[in-house]
């Protein structure tokens, strides 16, 4: 009788035990759902800029029209430049703006932070 009564006592905290980690595991889940939200919008974000990318290194002039960037927050980015002459006329405050909506750092001179966003959107055509 002592060993039915033990295996009963076993089993109560086996259960209470499980009953615990999946109170752990439902608390932990908004968290996994959060992330894999995040790396599903990471995915498509990089996916489109790959897209733009492959149709930007196919652009052999300055003044036919880039596929622009979606930036770090997945929209759009703002004042994406036009075409190859744009980006040749953008000041330091500018470019900065993009690399840092790109998630780039914004590192070197204005012709080399230019060189690097260039170079990020595939664009060869026209170079300096």
């Amino acid at each position: 009788m002592a060993t039915i009564q033990q295996n009963v006592a076993e089993l109560q905290q086996n259960v209470a035990d499980l009953q615990q980690h999946v109170e752990e595991l439902q608390q932990g889940q908004p968290d996994i759902l959060e992330r894999i939200q995040y790396l599903e919008d990471e995915f498509s974000r990089q996916n489109k800029n790959n897209i733009a990318r492959a149709i930007n290194s196919m652009v052999n002039c300055r003044d036919i029209l880039l596929q622009p960037f979606y930036g770090v927050n997945g929209q759009l980015i703002v004042d994406f430049p036009r075409c190859g002459a744009d980006i040749a006329r953008l000041t330091g405050d500018e470019i900065n703006a993009l690399l840092v909506a790109l998630g780039l750092e914004v590192l070197g001179s204005l012709a080399t932070r230019k060189e690097c966003f260039k170079r990020y959107i595939g664009f060869a055509g026209g170079m300096d």
